[in-house]
C-alpha cells in the first residue's frame, strides 16, 4: 500500500464543467490550446512560452468569441422552435428563462411606439386594440372583389356543384363510427361554446354512442 502511495499517489483535481450548450468546437479548441500552452510554460519556463500562453489565454477568454457563440446558439434555438410553442417554452427554460410558477405577478414589457412599456393597463389596452382590429386590418388589405355576391350567385354556384336543397338528408350512423370520432378528440383542446370539455365527452363516449 505504501509503495502504491509513493509511485501513484492520489491526486485531487477539480473537474471543470464545460457542458454549456453554446460552447461549440471553436471555443473548446481555444480552451484546449490555452491549456496546452499553460502546461508547456509551467514545465519549460521561458519568455517565449509565456508570451505564447498569454496570447492564447486572451484569445480563450475573449468575450467576443463566447458572446457570439451564445448569440448564435440562442438564435438557432429560437428559430428552429418558433412554430412549436411547447418546445420553444422548454428550450427557453433550459436557457435560463425564470419560471413564473408560484409568482403572484409578472411584468411584461411591450414595445409601444418605439418605447418599452411595463404599465399593465397600457399593455393590456395595446393587446386589446390589436386583437379587436386585426380582422378589419386584414380585410382592408384584401384586393377589391369585382364579383357581386348575392342569393342568385350563391344558388347558381352550389347548383353547378350539384348541391341543391333536396339533396340533403339524414342517415343512420353506426355506433362504432361515433366511438371512433369521439375517441379521437384531443383532451388538450380548448372547450367549445357548449362548455363541455373533450375529456368528459371521451369518458362518456360509450353512453353517447
Amino acid at each position: 500500500m505504501s509503495a502504491n502511495d509513493k509511485i501513484a499517489p492520489i491526486k485531487r483535481v477539480r473537474i471543470k464543467q464545460r457542458t454549456e450548450p453554446w460552447i461549440d468546437l471553436d471555443v473548446l479548441n481555444c480552451i484546449k490550446d490555452n491549456d496546452s500552452a499553460f502546461y508547456k510554460y509551467k514545465n519549460y519556463t521561458s519568455q517565449e512560452n509565456w508570451e505564447n500562453f498569454r496570447a492564447l489565454r486572451n484569445k480563450a477568454q475573449s468575450v467576443i468569441i463566447i458572446i457570439k457563440s451564445k448569440q448564435d446558439y440562442f438564435k438557432d434555438t429560437l428559430e428552429s422552435n418558433k412554430n412549436d410553442p411547447k418546445s420553444l417554452s422548454d428550450n427557453l427554460k433550459s436557457l435560463g428563462l425564470p419560471s413564473t410558477k408560484g409568482q403572484s405577478s409578472t411584468s411584461i414589457g411591450l414595445n409601444i411606439n418605439g418605447e418599452v412599456c411595463f404599465d399593465k393597463l397600457k399593455v393590456a389596452e395595446k393587446f386589446n386594440s390589436f386583437y379587436t382590429s386585426v380582422a378589419a386590418d386584414l380585410v382592408a388589405k384584401l384586393p377589391k372583389c369585382l364579383n357581386k355576391f348575392g342569393r342568385n350567385f350563391v344558388f347558381n354556384y352550389y347548383s353547378s356543384k350539384c348541391v341543391v336543397p333536396e339533396c340533403f338528408g339524414f342517415s343512420i350512423v353506426a355506433k362504432n363510427m361515433i366511438l371512433k370520432y369521439l375517441s379521437n378528440l384531443s383532451s388538450k383542446k380548448a372547450t367549445g361554446l357548449d362548455g363541455i370539455p373533450a375529456i368528459f365527452v371521451k369518458d362518456s363516449s360509450s353512453v353517447i354512442a
